[in-house]
């Protein structure tokens, strides 16, 4: 029993082996017929997967520099939005103080006004 145990275990693993050959062979068959195509679709394109893998390293070099200048460039604008945000915040500071020269202006203008209103009252009340 011990026996025929192990051999139900290993037949199980020889079927296993035997579906995972076919469908590497499935896979190798689409592999050829995707070279075939792009050969057909290249003018008959002879590197196969040694040129392939050439232009494939270079476009994951390419995307490497891509990615590096895209961090790089994505710091360089957040260092320009805090200047931005920076200068405006001095211009609202100017604003600000803008408004504050104006306000005291008026408020003296006004503090003027009342006290010549007062005079002038004062002086109808002496009539």
């Amino acid at each position: 029993t011990k026996i025929a145990e192990e051999t139900i275990y290993l037949d199980g693993i020889e079927v296993e082996l035997r579906k995972k050959l076919n469908l590497l062979e499935e896979k190798w068959k689409q592999r050829e017929t995707v070279v075939k195509e792009f050969q057909e679709k290249y003018n008959n394109f002879v590197g196969e997967l040694t040129e392939l893998e050439k232009i494939n390293e270079l476009a994951i070099k390419e995307l490497k520099i891509f990615n590096f200048l895209e961090g790089e460039i994505g710091k360089h604008l957040t260092k320009v939005y805090a200047f931005l945000a920076k200068d405006k915040i001095r211009e609202l500071k100017i604003k600000e103080s803008e408004l504050k020269g104006e306000l005291e202006k008026a408020e003296k203008d006004l503090a003027d006004e009342k006290r010549f209103l007062n005079i002038e009252l004062a002086a109808l009340n002496v009539l």
